[in-house]
């Protein structure tokens, strides 16, 4: 019976002087909240392996890949009220889906003696005890609403920043979050597959918010933070659904090595696959000094600089460090008298911080003119105490060189256009190209879909760029010849037939086409 009395002790009243270390003093929005834990397994990737990747154990049971979404809504009044201790029980169940309420107790009553021992006793149970404004289960609200997936930062839980997804719901939106979990441990893995891991969690909660009938799924945003707001940019460089990235002091900057390029790097993260709108909130700036002597950050080489195709905000909160941007932290960390800000101003910050995520939000997902005019002014001029925050804005510079953007290009401008149009691209950005099969696919597409003229366009862009490709030459002869240009097709096909000639199939098209003139 021990974690129950200990849990039901949270509830008997504390001296009067101890304090909070986390307040949040924004107001609620203009929709009630609701809360709703859903939990599922993701049947496409394995969590658990056969044997335990700790122990060695066999396991047995399911061993699909757990993911318990807690997610916020815009909700009529009514439901039951949720404590602050009602999001730390949601931990026990993360990994363990169907575990007991007595398990669920235990785990949490666990959790709860373990912090004790690092934080003042006083202070832990009247942040367990708080209420929060979201209530379980209640009623949605009417009406559609653009959906935020929100990613914790390094191995930390869907509850991590709670009082700035339930006042996003409180302003409109549906937002989802599920705990950050390793590849086959509760721990993340910081590494590629770890951040590949995050990246398809964030793909799940959108398939996810396909099922609620709430969520505008022609809507979505991402918000991260830390490692989190790494995860979100690599998700939105694979699913452009995703219309807006948030990331809050994220490790685009610590982890330049999985989006630079290089070895290390996921080759589809780029900033042309990321050119969608982009804040990025960060903690106070390090000194040149403390950069070059950090073995995580690189001068070399910037993410957010490239982004010349996205309109970029880049923020500087001057009270906050790193932790600061967690709400889960602050509340569960004694303020550090060595700071040179009081918590009081980190707080500030921190809800400066909501308000600009809000407004970005706002301006990109639901297009609205005065939250885009509160971007583009300074700070102070928001209201923003002076010398708590910069700002910078960066407009976009034209449209990202990508394989679709060609294709819309064309589709706006006409297929002749093809070639110089490429090379406007390739200008653009020198690592951009169609390879030789994906040119010889897209032509052969357009045949298929009916587009013969067309087509014909795409495999001349072929054969301009890759003058010695056999399969293109014959490709352009098929699809000149359908189109009724014989002759063309023969010097197209004696070309095929020069650089393949023992390519029989094109030697018959040639000898068929002479025998006819």
């Amino acid at each position: 019976m021990r974690p129950i009395v200990l849990i039901a002790a949270l509830f008997i009243s504390t001296s009067a002087h101890a304090d909070t270390y986390f307040q949040f003093d924004l107001n609620v929005g203009p929709y009630s909240v609701g809360l709703r834990v859903l939990q599922q397994y993701d049947h496409s990737r394995v969590y658990r392996t056969r044997f335990d990747v700790l122990t060695g154990r066999a396991n047995s049971g399911e061993r699909a890949r757990p993911v318990q979404a807690l997610v916020w809504y815009p909700a009529r009044q009514g439901g039951k009220a949720v404590t602050y201790l009602d999001y730390v029980r949601t931990m026990a169940t993360e990994e363990d889906l169907a575990i007991t309420p007595q398990e669920i107790e235990l785990r949490t009553s666990a959790w709860i003696e373990a912090r004790s021992k690092r934080m003042d006793k006083e202070v832990l149970q009247r942040e367990l005890r708080q209420v929060m404004w979201a209530t379980r289960d209640a009623k949605p609200a009417a009406g559609k609403f653009p959906v935020v997936v929100y990613a914790p930062s390094r191995s930390a839980p869907a509850h991590e920043n709670v009082e700035m997804c339930e006042f996003l719901a409180s302003q409109g939106y549906v937002v989802i979050s599920s705990a950050d979990m390793g590849t086959r441990t509760r721990a993340m893995n910081t590494d590629r597959e770890g951040l590949e891991t995050g990246a398809a969690d964030v793909r799940f909660l959108i398939s996810t918010a396909h099922t609620l009938p709430q969520a505008d799924t022609s809507r979505i945003g991402v918000v991260g933070f830390s490692w989190g707001g790494l995860i979100n940019v690599a998700a939105a460089a694979s699913d452009d659904r995703i219309g807006a990235v948030v990331s809050l002091d994220g490790s685009v900057r610590s982890y330049p090595k999985f989006i630079d390029g290089g070895a290390e790097a996921l080759a589809y993260v780029t900033p042309a696959r990321v050119a969608v709108p982009f804040l990025f909130i960060g903690a106070r700036p390090k000194s040149v000094e403390q950069l070059a002597s950090s073995p995580d950050m690189s001068l070399a080489y910037s993410f957010i600089n490239s982004m010349k195709y996205s309109d970029v905000y880049v923020a500087s909160m001057q009270p906050m460090i790193h932790r600061d941007f967690s709400s889960w932290s602050q509340r569960l960390s004694a303020p550090d008298p060595a700071q040179p800000y009081t918590r009081r101003e980190a707080l500030t910050a921190y809800e400066w911080t909501v308000r600009y995520v809000h407004q970005f939000l706002d301006a990109y997902l639901k297009e609205n003119a005065p939250a885009r005019a509160f971007l583009q002014k300074p700070a102070s001029a928001n209201g923003a105490p002076r010398n708590l925050m910069t700002i910078e804005q960066r407009p976009a510079t034209g449209k990202a060189p990508r394989f679709e953007m060609l294709a819309l290009e064309l589709n706006q401008q006409g297929y002749q256009h093809a070639l110089p149009l490429y090379r406007k691209m390739k200008q653009q950005d020198p690592k951009f190209e169609v390879s030789e099969r994906g040119m010889d696919d897209w032509g052969g597409a357009l045949v298929r879909a009916g587009r013969r003229n067309e087509a014909v366009e795409i495999f001349k862009l072929g054969v301009a760029i890759y003058p010695d490709s056999a399969a293109l030459f014959d490709s352009l002869g098929d699809a000149s010849e359908s189109g009724g240009d014989k002759q063309r097709a023969l010097e197209y096909y004696r070309r095929a037939f020069e650089l393949e000639p023992d390519n029989a199939t094109v030697a018959r098209h040639v000898k068929r086409l002479e025998a006819a003139q």
